[in-house]
């Protein structure tokens, strides 16, 4: 059994450090043998590629003597041996240093449990070990002693994982294996738990913050995701969420006519109230645009409340668009193509129309560069996962990636506001919004926005520019009004919502 154990123990410290799982300290991963009434330690001060079975340590599980091998105990060993001698169900220990999970220990903060597969497999929370008193800290073994406390209130599970305060993790299993498998699902969970926390605290303004709490915590008996995102039922349909979307673009008028601000309802949403007088019948989302000027009316005149948020970069150096977003704070979006959509709520794009070079060359070149700028910026928010990202072959993948490696979201952002706002809108002849999808198609003759007129959207009145009509030409074809292919009559935000306050906002949307 000890020759079995001794090659289990080897190797699973040489992946250990291959995967890089001892970010700040020295690794060990351990097992223990009880017809033996001993244990297989990794030795101290033999470099990875030389572990071996033949020159494991082999420590009595009594007295802490080396029974066999010649090398230097590590310096955790009594805490290996201590969990053993204290919980006879713990078959093997690794006691690890990976990068999210020492963060938590540091910081000696707990993980709450996220999601079915975290609830499954560890029953509860990740708990960390209370912080030793001054006498304690004097002592050697006085950090065992509080592992050993904080053991005692752990269930007798396959998998096992606690967090020791100012150090790292102990997890343990019934091989080493198991035991570093544990500690490698942890490692995502604390980086998982570490960003949404993070997405929270920065993103969702006027929100509760406590995710874990609110909508993120699972229980053992979920069985829908509904369940695992908070109170039962809280998903939102399609149907409400275009309510919310409307609402999102009532309040925006709102506040634009009290303010005189012109905007126009813009791309799809345009669309629709030309065409059908509300939303496109497979469409969920609405936009607007407004011209540079009268977008920065807006910047000045807003005033977030408990429930709506306008964001921007002026306001919010991190945020991760060079146009405007009305946000709704009650509401969350936890799953999106676009991977720099997720987490936020759901919203209304607020997009800014701005002036162009009056020479004609000029003028196509400032557009390319832009375009060349909208798809770089789309190349690292693009989600590596998602089929979008490997649509176009291995050449074009290589270089997002490369692009991924040396460019970042704000790096692109920076150089579209700085080129975005090169020309004045009120001296240009032409104007535009460059920073969507359509590129040169939105190039228009700027005297399309000298007025604006309303127009009907679900039973609604919004403004548009009076020179809608080219907008559309431009964007759709001339035959805008025809209804497209069935293939083709399908969203462009496909993602899931929810509400994430403790009650039914069904009757209240």
């Amino acid at each position: 059994m000890l020759e079995i154990l001794k090659g289990q123990v080897a190797l699973a410290n040489r992946i250990l450090a291959e995967e890089r799982m001892n970010a700040f300290g020295v690794s060990s991963i351990s097992a223990v043998d009880r017809n033996s009434n001993a244990i297989v330690i990794r030795p101290d001060g033999i470099g990875i590629k030389k572990l071996s079975s033949e020159n494991m340590l082999v420590i009595s599980l009594e007295d802490g003597r080396v029974i066999e091998g010649h090398c230097k105990r590590p310096e955790d060993t009594s805490l290996h041996l201590s969990i053993y001698k204290n919980f006879l169900h713990i078959d093997s220990v690794a006691h690890v240093y990976p990068y999210w999970l020492s963060i938590y220990a540091q910081a000696g903060k707990e993980i709450p449990i996220f999601g079915r597969k975290h609830a499954s497999r560890y029953k509860s929370k990740l708990s960390c070990t209370r912080m030793l008193t001054e006498e304690e800290a004097k002592e050697s073994g006085a950090v065992s002693a509080s592992v050993i406390e904080e053991l005692q209130n752990c269930e007798p599970l396959e998998y096992g994982g606690v967090l020791v305060r100012y150090d790292g993790v102990i997890t343990w299993s019934t091989t080493p294996l198991k035991a570093l498998d544990g500690a490698k699902f942890l490692e995502g969970i604390a980086k998982a738990a570490w960003h949404i926390e993070a997405i929270c605290r920065e993103s969702c303004r006027g929100m509760p913050v406590s995710l874990a709490e609110q909508y993120y915590v699972a229980t053992i008996s979920a069985k829908t995701a509904s369940e695992v995102y908070g109170i039962p039922g809280n998903q939102i349909t399609f149907l409400e969420e275009r309510q919310v979307c409307l609402n999102l673009l009532i309040y925006f008028d709102k506040v634009c006519r009290a303010n005189n601000i012109n905007y126009s309802l813009t791309g799809g949403t345009l669309l629709g109230a030309v065409r059908h007088q509300g939303f496109i019948p497979w469409d969920d989302d609405v936009d607007v645009f407004l011209t540079r000027p009268e977008f920065n009316k807006l910047e000045e005149a807003f005033q977030d409340d408990s429930r709506y948020v306008f964001v921007t970069r002026k306001k919010d150096r991190n945020f991760n668009y060079v146009f405007g977003r009305l946000i709704d704070t009650k509401t969350i979006i936890v799953d999106s193509p676009n991977t720099v959509s997720a987490g936020k709520g759901l919203f209304l794009d607020v997009c800014v129309v701005d002036g162009l070079p009056n020479n004609r060359l000029l003028r196509n070149l400032h557009i390319a560069y832009m375009r060349f700028l909208v798809r770089g910026r789309r190349a690292v928010s693009q989600d590596p996962h998602g089929k979008a990202y490997r649509r176009k072959g291995p050449v074009v993948v290589l270089l997002k990636k490369l692009l991924r490696r040396f460019t970042s979201l704000q790096f692109w952002n920076r150089r579209m506001e700085r080129v975005m706002c090169r020309y004045s809108f009120e001296k240009s002849h032409y104007v535009g919004n460059f920073t969507s999808q359509y590129g040169k198609r939105e190039l228009l003759p700027k005297s399309v926005f000298d007025s604006y007129i309303n127009l009907t959207f679900e039973n609604h009145i919004f403004m548009v520019c009076e020179g809608y009509e080219k907008y559309l030409r431009n964007v759709y074809g001339a035959n805008y009004m025809a209804l497209p292919k069935k293939e083709m009559r399908k969203g462009h935000h496909p993602n899931t919502a929810y509400w994430i306050v403790q009650e039914d906002l069904r009757d209240k949307i």
